[in-house]
């Protein structure tokens, strides 16, 4: 009896070709991957150049500011990209708000001076209907003559004129008078304080400090002859007397120099 050699196994030609081809893959497979990278790095540094040659060529794009927002052409590549001048985009903003602030101020103070020229034609109208009724004031009062209109509407700061200053000035009462011009800007932020500083004395028990205020150039007779070159000014009249304040503005300040002025020539 023969028996059969299973020691050696014989394949069909087929697998052979087919074990042939997977070992040729495996061993060519790292040389193929490396050589086609170095070629498309090769491409890549050969696209860059290309594109920094042409854009080296083209026209920066160009900044359109519309109001706040500035806006930049479309940009194709990176070397295209302008640098942005972070400062002077800052003070192209600062004087945008300075302007827009000025135009704001310029509308606020021809509004005033509006208000200003109705409240002396209101004043002339009261003036005119006292005389149609007889009241007569005397022309030399020792008291002033307090403003009939911010008397009417309870104004805790009266408007002045030339004349109401002369008057003051030969009165006996206690007055805090500023001088101020619509085109300062001090006169502006000075405002807020004097006013709360007359409506304080308005507000306060047996006050016998009178608040007023005088607009240049309706009171330059009064200004040059006090010798004020300047705005704002504030002056203090009593019995005769003119003294000058210059401490800081603020309320208590205020109050404090009239009250030291007032004792200065009443001391008892």
């Amino acid at each position: 009896m023969q028996y059969e050699d299973r020691t050696h196994i014989h394949l069909h030609p087929y697998w052979y070709i087919v074990f042939g081809a997977l070992a040729v893959v495996f061993l060519v497979r790292p040389i193929v991957l490396k050589t086609y990278h170095d070629i498309k790095r090769l491409l890549n540094k050969r696209t860059q150049k290309k594109r920094y040659v042409n854009s080296s060529t083209q026209p920066a794009p160009q900044m359109h500011c519309d109001g706040d927002v500035c806006t930049i052409d479309s940009i194709t590549t990176e070397k295209q990209a302008p640098k942005i001048d972070l400062e002077k985009l800052r003070v192209e903003r600062q004087k945008r708000l300075a302007a827009k602030a000025q135009a704001e101020q310029e509308e606020k103070w021809k509004r005033e001076k509006e208000e200003e020229k109705l409240r002396k034609q209101g004043n002339k109208l009261i003036e005119g209907n006292s005389q149609q009724q007889q009241i007569r004031v005397p022309q030399h009062s020792d008291d002033p003559l307090q403003n009939p209109w911010a008397r009417m509407f309870k104004d805790p700061v009266q408007a002045l004129s030339s004349s109401d200053i002369f008057r003051i000035m030969r009165g006996n009462e206690l007055w805090v008078v500023n001088f101020y011009s619509l085109t300062c800007v001090h006169c502006k932020n000075f405002e807020p304080i004097y006013r709360a500083f007359g409506v304080k004395m308005q507000n306060k028990q047996n006050s016998k400090i009178n608040v007023g205020s005088a607009l240049y150039p309706n009171c330059q007779e009064a200004a040059s002859s006090l010798g004020i070159r300047g705005f704002p000014t504030v002056k203090l009249f009593y019995k005769g007397k003119v003294e000058d304040f210059n401490m800081p503005r603020t309320v208590d300040n205020l109050e404090r120099s009239a009250e030291s002025f007032r004792r200065k020539l009443d001391p008892w």
